[in-house]
């Protein structure tokens, strides 16, 4: 037979296992810093911890593996680079539908085959044509 909360058969309690409650109450987390300076120190002092340890920490990386490091920064640079890419591609794509729509709003130049502007031909366009 298993017994959970007992050592022994006798009934004797067992040490708390943090399941009923635990003999060690943790102290509250501290204050947070109130008001934007404080939260401008927090984030400064958290900044400044990080920038001094990365000469270290990059130095550590290098001497692991040098051929690692440099495909990882180059990996880095590559996703910052890619969503740039897609927007501008996408950009692209909608300028170019964009343009056709256009083109196709556009009726075509009576006088000139190789026309593709509004041009002002002067009376081969019909009286009821919104064009000038």
């Amino acid at each position: 037979m298993f017994y959970f909360f007992h050592d022994s058969l006798n009934g004797a309690p067992g040490r708390q296992s943090g399941l009923t409650g635990s003999p060690d109450i943790p102290d509250p987390p501290p204050k947070r810093p109130e008001g934007l300076r404080g939260r401008l120190a927090t984030v400064r002092q958290a900044v400044g911890g990080t920038m001094a340890a990365l000469p270290r920490v990059l130095g550590l990386v290098w001497e692991a593996s040098p051929a690692l490091t440099l495909g990882l920064a180059t990996a880095t640079a590559l996703a910052g680079i890619v969503p740039a890419a897609n927007a501008y591609t996408g950009k692209l794509l909608i300028n170019a539908v964009v343009q056709a729509i256009q083109v196709r709003a556009i009726p075509p130049c009576p006088t000139r085959l190789s026309c593709r502007r509004r041009c002002r031909c002067s009376a081969a366009w019909p009286r009821s044509s919104p064009w000038p």
